[in-house]
């Protein structure tokens, strides 16, 4: 057992979005059930090109938790992974949470010796992924233990979905259960029932659907059932969830969507002491928003590892326009090749020709957490592509550099003498 600490301030370990990619890498079919999981967390896993070429001929098993933090867009994203990927199943748990929630955070892959599970604290959320403190177990599992874990897994599965609590993420009764968490986060937040109103949603109470339900599931019980004898194992048959339609034995309306507002994520900012790296870019035969770079700069800015140990990394990376408005999370391969070009690419380039003339584009790199950066692309013609070309020009001219500009800095040094930056504006 190989314990990880995920801590903004510690980067000697994988973090646990990388140890996913990490597992799923040496591994065939796979399962796991997460509490809380939202689009960005979603996306930074199913998305990665990692899991694309895992999915593509394993199959992965996930169950999610609609009792607190998941919501409409995260719903939707994961039907959207189902119908990409054939090889994906994602069910939601739905059940009266007015006593308990569904809290786990674990996954566990198949291996030709046994298995690989990773059991923690970590979410399916870009901050339980990458930027929370998180500490979580990374287990390699002979074929006896893993066994067992796989059959406890299924044991519970099968009785979940039995006892209609397990569903199909396609499955109206799912967007009852979120909306329902949805409109008590509005009014925990708000403190009212006003914007519920303004949505059309008439209070927290539980639909008659998600009620109807409950009365179907067992209750809670603190005493164990006898155990029966030991039976030779046999190939266990998967359940499959029913309809809900079917266990109410009524329909389900659709429901008016309670979409909350995303809860800030503070990693995103810009503070006077970031590390700052500004990049000169050079054309590339290809496509230039793939950008190189030396390997002070990848290794000791960025955090990569070339030549390093056994793991995944990945580099967060977010773009921030000229009005200080974030992009989406990107998230990139952060180990090197042996031909010793260190690179990674940049979505704010895609389409953008490489300007003609002698002047080259610039980016500017703010280090927002482990291995998460900040950037901003600057194009030739824009006041402030203007401010951090006179810089580079005077670091150049101070330091005897010709050649391409990879400038270390920070925030409190550049900022004064940039400060059309968009950065600034976060």
């Amino acid at each position: 057992m190989e314990i990880m600490i995920q801590d903004p301030t510690y980067a000697s370990s994988m973090r646990l979005g990388e140890a996913l990619i990490d597992a799923c890498k040496q591994s065939s079919n796979g399962a796991g059930a997460f509490a809380f999981a939202e689009e960005n967390g979603i996306d930074l896993f199913l998305s990665d090109a990692d899991f694309r070429n895992y999915i593509k001929t394993n199959k992965y098993e996930l169950v999610i938790g609609t009792d607190s933090i998941t919501d409409v867009k995260a719903i939707a994203r994961l039907r959207a992974y189902c119908k990409s990927y054939s090889n994906l199943t994602v069910y939601g748990y739905v059940h009266d949470s007015r006593k308990y929630l569904f809290h786990p955070k674990m996954t566990w892959f198949e291996t030709s010796t046994g298995g690989l599970s990773l059991i923690g604290s970590g979410n399916l959320t870009e901050r339980g992924l990458y930027h929370n403190v998180e500490m979580y177990a990374y287990n390699t599992l002979g074929m006896a233990d893993f066994t067992k874990l796989k059959d406890d897994w299924e044991d519970w599965l099968n009785y979940s979905i039995a006892n209609n609590l397990v569903f199909d993420i396609d499955d109206p009764i799912i967007d009852h259960a979120v909306n329902l968490s949805a409109s008590k986060k509005v009014k925990t937040l708000t403190g009212t029932k006003s914007a519920l109103g303004a949505l059309g949603v008439t209070g927290t109470a539980i639909t008659p659907q998600l009620s109807a339900l409950y009365k179907t599931q067992p209750k809670i019980i603190s005493i164990k059932k006898p155990s029966t004898p030991a039976t030779p194992k046999v190939t266990k048959t998967k359940t499959k969830p029913k309809k809900a339609t079917t266990v109410i034995a009524a329909p389900i309306p659709p429901v008016v969507p309670v979409v909350t507002a995303s809860l800030a994520a503070p990693v995103w900012t810009v503070a006077s002491t970031d590390r700052v790296l500004i990049a000169e870019v050079p054309k590339a035969k290809e496509r230039w928003k793939q950008i190189n770079f030396d390997k002070a700069s990848f290794q000791n800015f960025f955090g990569a590892t070339p030549g390093g140990p056994r793991g995944t990394y990945r580099i967060l990376l977010k773009n921030v326009d000229a009005a200080g408005v974030l992009g989406t999370t990107e998230s990139r391969p952060s180990v090197s090749v042996a031909s010793h070009n260190w690179r990674f690419e940049i979505s704010a380039a895609s389409g953008i020709p490489y300007p003609t003339g002698g002047n080259r584009p610039y980016v500017v790199f703010s280090e927002a957490s482990t291995r998460s950066f900040l950037y901003e692309l600057l194009m030739p013609g824009d006041v402030r592509y203007d401010e951090v070309d006179d810089y580079v020009n005077m670091w150049k001219k101070a330091n005897l550099v010709t050649g391409i500009a990879r400038i270390f800095t920070d925030v409190k040094s550049l900022q004064p003498i940039t400060p059309s930056l968009g950065l600034w504006k976060v």
